[in-house]
């Protein structure tokens, strides 16, 4: 993704409810955020400073700005499986998890390595250029199943029946929740702008008005489609991350690298996969995983993409990997 420039001066936003973010408010998307509420609770506006610590303090911290820079506290909230999107901000990001936990994943890193937060805790984007992801891992039954339905895959892929119904299954799943949410919205949305327009309406020149409003509804029901094709993909783009992980942790097996995993509570079938699939292997089906999120970005039909890559993740019989 190419750097972007703002014209105008950067502000440092940071959230409190779920996530307390600090960052340059100019951010620049790659994809679009799903389930996430915004809210601003304090601006101010700040002379250019240079501050640190004192030398005595146990902490060592600075800060310098130019020009005069905005200081925006915000709060987000997230929904169960929802997500920032892929982004970034041109500043550094300064987030404090106050509920739940809350998941990042660097975009830049080949691993996919996720770093959880958990409430109390906080967690720093370093912005200039930084891309990441955040989403709420909810406490919850649906978010549970649907986590371990995806993370049963590669342990389950041994035939190739299994891998299209394995592909069957996250489409479907993505098309569920896209529906889900536009049951949720699309009602109140197009009942909203009925009476905005004057619906209902028998006065003088309610005739009309209703003529008037059929471009402002099709409009609506023109956006209203494309937030459910990009709620199916949001979803779909989650579960990969999540498959991109788990390979992560099948690496680091092979390595035999001290380091925490991304799903501890799958170290049974990550040990399973490692055992049947060498190293290369690993690499190549990694490689589908984000050779699938690549096809969705370029609009490519999700079952064809995602069939695609259930093939390639398919464990081999003998010596093949």
């Amino acid at each position: 993704m190419k750097s972007s420039r703002f014209a105008y001066r950067p502000a440092i936003a940071v959230a409190i409810a779920l996530v307390v973010l600090a960052a340059v408010a100019a951010v620049a998307l790659a994809s679009p955020p799903s389930g996430v509420t915004p809210k601003v609770l304090a601006r101010g506006t700040y002379d250019a400073f240079k501050v640190r610590s004192s030398p005595n303090s146990p902490v060592d911290f600075k800060a310098k700005t130019k020009g005069r820079t905005d200081i925006v506290v915000r709060q987000h909230d997230y929904a169960v499986g929802s997500s920032t999107g892929w982004h970034s901000h041109p500043g550094p990001v300064f987030i404090t998890v106050t509920l739940g936990e809350v998941t990042f994943y660097e975009r830049d890193d080949p691993t996919c390595a996720p770093h959880v937060v958990s409430a109390g805790h906080g967690y720093v984007d370093t912005g200039q250029g930084h891309i990441g992801r955040a989403r709420r891992l909810a406490r919850d039954d649906d978010a549970r199943t649907r986590r371990a339905a995806v993370l049963a895959i590669p342990a389950s892929l041994t035939s190739m029946k299994a891998c299209l119904d394995a592909a069957d299954q996250l489409v479907s799943a993505s098309e569920a929740e896209a529906n889900a949410l536009k049951a949720e919205l699309d009602a109140g949305e197009t009942e909203a702008l009925q009476i905005a327009l004057g619906a209902g309406g028998t006065g003088k020149g309610s005739a009309g008005a209703a003529r008037g409003s059929a471009g402002a509804l099709k409009d609506l029901e023109r956006r209203q489609k494309s937030r459910a094709t990009r709620a199916q993909r949001d979803a779909l783009d989650r579960a990969l991350v999540d498959l991109a992980a788990f390979y992560r942790d099948v690496l680091m097996v092979h390595a035999g690298a001290d380091v925490g995993a991304a799903h501890p509570d799958l170290d049974d079938d990550v040990r399973a996969v490692a055992l049947r699939v060498p190293p290369a292997g690993v690499l190549k089906r990694l490689d589908a995983v984000l050779a699938c999120r690549t096809a969705l970005d370029l609009n490519v039909k999700p079952r064809i993409a995602v069939e695609a890559m259930t093939a390639a993740l398919r464990l081999r019989i003998g010596g093949a990997i």
